[in-house]
Formats: C-alpha cells, sequence, structure tokens
C-alpha cells in the first residue's frame, strides 16, 4: 500500500488527516505501507510522531513501514535516533 503525500505543508490539519488514514490503514489491510513524502519541505515534529506511532503499530501486528523520497533532514533525524530500525528509508 503506497500512500503519498501531496500537501507542501504540513498543517494541523494535515496531521488530522494523516492520523485518520492511519487508522483506517492499520484496521482494515495487512499490507505493507509505503509513505511518500517528496512534497512537503517541512516535516512537523507532530506528524513525525504520528508516522513513528504507526511504524511501531505495524512493526507489532508483522508488517512494515518504508519512507521514500523524504527531506534530508527526516531522514538524519531518524537515523540519529535510531528510528531508522523502525522504519525503512529509501531515498532513490
Amino acid at each position: 500500500m503506497i500512500i503519498q503525500c501531496l500537501f507542501e505543508t504540513i498543517d494541523e490539519s494535515v496531521e488530522d488527516e494523516a492520523e485518520a488514514i492511519f487508522n483506517v490503514l492499520f484496521l482494515s489491510t495487512r499490507f505493507d505501507v509505503i509513505l511518500a513524502l517528496e512534497n512537503p519541505a517541512y516535516i512537523t515534529p507532530k506528524f513525525i510522531t504520528l508516522v513513528l506511532n504507526f511504524a511501531r503499530e505495524l512493526n507489532h501486528s508483522g508488517r512494515r513501514t518504508t519512507i521514500v523520497n523524504a527531506p534530508e533532514s527526516l531522514i538524519r533525524y531518524l537515523k540519529r535516533f535510531e528510528f531508522d530500525k523502525i522504519i525503512q528509508i529509501s531515498n532513490d
């Protein structure tokens, strides 16, 4: 399952929508999830927390989360705090 973020700016409404989508995906599918983040230039801390919580839930149920085309700042953050063990990172 691929989710592509089409927003260039992540604000509270996008965070709320993402949380709802993550809940639906967790409950209604059994697929691994790929989250494409090439559009937003800046990822908010709340959005990062939402993605990490979602990835943890998927890991507990035997599924994986992969982030593709993420901003370099997000990649550095995930690697610095070893969250890349929870979320796979793929930037081609």
